[in-house]
């Protein structure tokens, strides 16, 4: 078996039925869920797929009268990393349209798990 494994890239190879409910998955799901967990993601940019999924969600999203979900980010701050991490959170609330964004700056680990147990109850 070969592995199916799409990298980041602007051009994707995306010609199986996999791929095909994968992505439709992907959009009911963006369309519907009123909490994102981004957990060690850079959103890069060439991932124009990806990018192109979240604006039709959020235009569904949009349509249905949903509201804005909360973004919850999740990633490793270190010393040196925080304007890193500052332009990642505003990247990801801007592409998001998230109006509440908690941040994690401590990476993941049983507290963060135990934080959103907490959090999302």
């Amino acid at each position: 078996a070969q592995p199916h494994i799409h990298p980041p890239a602007v051009l994707k190879s995306r010609n199986l039925e996999l791929d095909w409910n994968i992505d439709r998955q992907i959009l009911e799901a963006l369309s519907k869920a009123s909490n994102f967990i981004i957990i060690g993601w850079s959103m890069p940019e060439g991932d124009v797929h990806f990018l192109n999924l979240l604006r039709e969600a959020l235009l569904e999203r949009m349509k249905s009268g949903c509201q804005p979900p909360r973004l919850i980010i999740c990633d490793l701050v270190t010393d040196g990393s925080n304007a890193r991490y500052r332009y990642l959170k505003f990247r990801l609330a801007s592409s998001f349209r998230a109006i509440h964004v908690v941040d994690w700056p401590n990476g993941f680990s049983k507290q963060f798990v135990d934080f959103l147990s907490r959090y999302l109850n």
